[in-house]
This record gives structure tokens, sequence and C-alpha cells, in this order.
């Protein structure tokens, strides 16, 4: 049985080794970027929920000033009724 050296050993396995060595680290690069890719999402979903909360409230307060408002023409109605010819 033959013995191989270090060097030779090195020679014939440094490839293998470099290559799962930039595997590894191009694996690492990606699922560094998917987490951040997923926390950028996670924020900007919770800023379109406030927006969209926002536009909720917003349509509560015209619905409301809408309401008011008909009251009035209502109200104003009445009284230009009460003005006009008897």
């Amino acid at each position: 049985m033959s013995r191989i050296s270090f060097v030779g050993w090195l020679q014939i396995s440094g490839p293998t080794f470099a290559a799962m060595v930039f595997g590894f680290a191009l694996l690492w690069n990606v699922q560094q970027t998917t987490s951040e890719q997923v926390v950028d999402l996670g924020r900007t979903l919770g800023r379109l929920e406030g927006s969209i909360a926002g536009v909720d409230r917003s349509l509560e307060a015209l619905d409301s000033r809408i309401e008011r408002l008909g009251a009035s023409v209502e109200r104003l109605g009445e009284r230009i009724s009460e003005l006009g010819p008897s």
C-alpha cells in the first residue's frame, strides 16, 4: 500500500474543500439576504396596514361629516320652506 504525502493529499482534496467553502459561503449569503428581505417585507406590510387603518379612520370621519352635512341640509330646507309663500 502506497502512502500519499500531505502535499499530494492537499493537491487532490484542496479544490474540493475550496468548492465546499465557496458553496457554504454562497448559501450563507443567500440565506442572510433572504432573511433581510423577509424582515423588510414585514416592515413594509406593517406600514401598509397602518396606512390602511388611517384610511379607514379617515373614511369613518368623512361618513360622520356627511351625516352632519345631510342633517344641516334638511334643517336648511325646512327653514326655506317656512320662509316661502304660504
